[in-house]
């Protein structure tokens, strides 16, 4: 029963019963946050059935809906919201899970974003970032992967630091961090890029299209850097940049 908490919110059967010191704690329904108790346990929100219902010293969670993050005893910041999202999730914080089953088996990882039913079901790793329905849904112990799509699943479940978007751009080395660049490569049309390569374009049923313009529209370009590569549509050839001019391709005689 509550001694000193105060500003805190139970509405439901055993909502908040054993919350004593903690503080700004708002529970809405069955045995909606029934384990809180300590000081350290305050600034929740529990809306749902048995939601938050093992949580002891966590703050500043928001769970919403029933069953949510019922195995949650000390994790901090989350948002899980959706039947049964992260309710694995023991003392894992920072993770924001969104749609029914999202994130369901992570456990004590932090750092992750599940958007979409089942989106990141039985991922176990953190900083992971799935949108899609069921997106990540097979993933297991992979940290830091981008997925964007529905139904996606990781190349290799088990990595870390890899991007899929719609199972059509993929990329390894995704590690880099605020300002930093990543290290790793991109490829289009296949999901495991040449480590050596920044961008490996693979296909036996489609070409590579550079950008197709006129010369004069060529000589147009503001500050052409050497190196660029185009089709002149006048020339009927392609042309690289040279140190100081544009070089037309020919065949070799």
């Amino acid at each position: 029963a509550q001694t000193t908490g105060g500003w805190n919110t139970g509405v439901g059967q055993n909502a908040l019963t054993n919350n004593t010191t903690g503080g700004s704690n708002t529970a809405l329904g069955y045995q909606a946050g029934y384990g809180a108790v300590g000081a350290a346990c305050g600034n929740n929100v529990f809306i749902g059935t048995v939601t938050g219902f093992g949580i002891t010293t966590g703050g500043w969670n928001t769970l919403v809906g029933s069953s949510v993050g019922m195995s949650m005893t000390s994790g901090n910041s989350n948002v899980l919201v959706g039947f049964n999202s992260g309710n694995s999730l023991t003392n894992g914080s920072d993770n924001t899970c969104l749609g029914t089953y999202t994130g369901g088996a992570i456990v004590a990882s932090a750092y992750n974003t599940f958007l979409g039913s089942r989106a990141g079901r039985y991922a176990t790793g953190g900083g992971n970032v799935f949108v899609g329905i069921a997106t990540g849904e097979n993933t297991s112990s992979g940290s830091n992967n981008i997925l964007l799509g529905y139904a996606l699943a990781l190349p290799v479940a088990a990595n870390s630091n890899q991007m899929s978007i719609g199972n059509l751009i993929f990329a390894t080395g995704v590690n880099g961090a605020g300002t930093t660049l990543s290290t790793g490569s991109v490829g289009i049309g296949t999901n495991a890029p040449n480590t050596s390569s920044i961008l490996d374009l693979t296909s036996v049923t489609k070409a590579f299209l550079p950008p197709r313009m006129t010369t004069v529209q060529r000589d147009a370009i503001v500050s052409p850097i050497e190196g660029m590569m185009i089709y002149d549509l006048t020339l009927h050839k392609l042309c690289v940049r040279g140190a100081t001019a544009w070089e037309v391709v020919t065949s070799a005689p």
